[in-house]
């Protein structure tokens, strides 16, 4: 190996001239003899690739699984047969009213048998034994958060039977335990979503709810759900107090549901009812109606329901005096909203006064 090393130019390299380094390779490739830094790979020859070979996959046939089933069940039959009488012992089970046997044979499924004396192949067939009478489990208290944020534990007791047993075996590793969580789910689920005042007035509706919709599930599963009986509720938590609702009553509207009149209106309507005859009110009370206390005798009791503004300000300018004008002394401008809204006066200034519609150029009240 020769390395040669110039110093660096400071100025601009000659591009015409060698080069500063030297790149040769410690290695050497062409020459096969030399043992000196040999390569353990040849780069002269060509690389030759080895085709990839395809992999069949075998197949399972089933002709052959069904000829390998008759020829066990061949043989079984055969034992069983040379064995007489001593396996006949084993071959029959007597299943009562209330059960049913579900026989597999070689890992097939047979078919449920039962009731009375049942034929089993000794050494082939597996059963299992399923009780069709109706049972009962309950499920344990759950703690959960109604919709209002009330804390409560509730369980519920369950009533069921095996519909199919076939179904009740191949369908669910365990039935009692699935069935359980199954009801669990579905009963908190349902409850989270009502409020607690609903779960305590309606628990029969929501166990027939329960009911309902488990059944859709587990009758999948080869059971039906016959009940369920929501336990009794414990109360954790009640329900966080509600801030009542802020309301916003209209300009003269008290919460109490007394019209509130503006001082104006107040002196207006002492005014009338002075007129009228009626009694001063206590300024410690309500101020009474304008309309009830005043107009009353001239409107029709059918049309109040849908009195206008202006049927109104007409019963007004009925019981208008000259007198009424001079100590009142003031006109007044409406501006009314809803339905048949607009702009309404009524002038108490001169005469007998005057009601219409329309502007007038003094100070108005927004009601």
């Amino acid at each position: 190996m020769s390395v040669k090393y110039t110093r660096l130019p400071e100025s601009d390299p000659d591009l015409s001239g060698r080069s500063a380094f030297d790149y040769e390779s410690v290695y050497t490739y062409n020459d096969i003899n030399s043992q000196k830094y040999k390569s353990a790979f040849t780069y002269t020859s060509p690389v030759s690739f080895v085709p990839e070979t395809e992999v069949r996959s075998t197949e399972y046939s089933p002709l052959i699984g069904r000829v390998s089933h008759v020829v066990v069940l061949f043989t079984c039959f055969l034992l069983y047969v040379l064995t007489l009488p001593v396996s006949i012992w084993f071959s029959f089970k007597v299943i009562p009213n209330y059960e049913r046997l579900v026989v597999f044979r070689l890992g097939r499924l047979v078919g449920s048998k039962g009731p009375g004396i049942v034929f089993i192949l000794p050494c082939v067939d597996r059963w299992q034994k399923v009780d069709t009478r109706v049972k009962a489990f309950s499920v344990p208290p759950k703690q959960l958060l109604t919709k209002d944020g009330a804390g409560i534990e509730v369980g519920a007791d369950v009533y069921c039977q095996v519909s199919d047993v076939q179904k009740s075996v191949t369908s669910v590793q365990n039935l009692d335990q699935s069935t359980r969580v199954l009801v669990q789910t579905c009963l908190v689920n349902l409850l989270v979503q009502r409020e607690l005042r609903d779960i305590e007035s309606q628990r029969a509706i929501i166990s027939s709810i329960v009911q309902e919709a488990t059944n859709k599930v587990a009758s999948e599963w080869g059971i039906e759900i016959c009940r369920v009986e929501i336990s009794q509720i414990k109360v954790l938590q009640p329900p966080p107090a509600r801030a009542p609702p802020t309301i916003m009553f209209p300009p003269g509207l008290s919460a109490s549901g007394s019209v509130q009149l503006p001082p104006a209106f107040q002196q207006l309507a002492s005014v009338f009812m002075a007129a009228q005859g009626h009694t001063q009110p206590d300024p410690s009370e309500a101020p009474p109606d304008l309309l009830t206390a005043v107009v009353s005798d001239h409107l029709d009791p059918d049309d109040a329901p849908t009195l206008a503004p202006m049927k109104i300000l007409l019963a007004v300018q009925a019981i208008l005096t000259e007198s009424t004008v001079q100590k009142v002394a003031a006109s007044y401008q409406f501006k009314v909203t809803g339905a048949g809204g607009g702009l309404y006066h009524m002038d108490l200034t001169s005469g007998k006064g005057s009601v219409g519609e329309g502007l007038i150029l003094i100070t108005w009240i927004s009601l």
